[in-house]
C-alpha cells in the first residue's frame, strides 16, 4: 500500500514543546568626567523566540527552532563644546 505522508503524521497531529524561559536584561554605568562631558558603558541580553516551521515538509523540517540570542555591548563619550 503507498503512503503519501510518514506514520506519525498519518497517525494524528505532530505535538511538539519547546521549553525554552529566559529574562532579557540591560545594566550600565556612567561617568561625569566634568561638567560637561560624559563616559558611560551598557551591557544588555536579549532573546528572540524559538517558534515551528509554518511549511509543510517530511520528517526533519518539523523540528522546532530553538530561540536566538545577542548579547550587546555598548561604549562611548558625550562631550559639549561651550
Amino acid at each position: 500500500m503507498l503512503q503519501p505522508f510518514a506514520d506519525y503524521v498519518v497517525a494524528g497531529a505532530y505535538i511538539a514543546q519547546l521549553d525554552q524561559h529566559n529574562v532579557s536584561w540591560r545594566g550600565g554605568l556612567d561617568w561625569k568626567l566634568s561638567d560637561s562631558d560624559l563616559a558611560y558603558v551598557n551591557v544588555t541580553k536579549g532573546f528572540k523566540a524559538g517558534g515551528f516551521p509554518t511549511l509543510s515538509g517530511t520528517g526533519t523540517s518539523f523540528n522546532p527552532v530553538t530561540q536566538e540570542s545577542v548579547l550587546s555591548y555598548e561604549g562611548g563619550v558625550q562631550a559639549a563644546n561651550i
